[in-house]
């Protein structure tokens, strides 16, 4: 999964909000943004996270687990094995 698109959404709406203030705000904004990009990503990846372990906590058996593979977050699901026919 990647959470780029939704980082840089974070961005724009902070760079919107700075824009009625001028410049200057624009500016800092702008240095804000790329300053909070790996806590905005840890943030998103906790609540990923969190949410994959409320689903297991849900779930009969198995689990469902978040892995970090680069900047992207994938999804593993650990179902139990069956039983051989007999």
């Amino acid at each position: 999964m990647d959470i780029t698109p939704y980082i840089d959404s974070l961005r724009r709406d902070l760079l919107a909000a700075a824009e009625a203030s001028g410049p200057e705000a624009r500016e800092t904004a702008e240095r804000l943004t790329y300053a909070l990009d790996p806590a905005a990503r840890l943030a998103v990846m906790e609540a990923v996270s969190q949410a994959a372990a409320e689903i297991t906590a849900e779930l009969p058996t198995g689990n469902v687990d978040v892995r970090l593979r680069g900047r992207d977050l994938e999804f593993g699901v650990t179902l139990p094995e069956l039983a051989a026919p007999v």
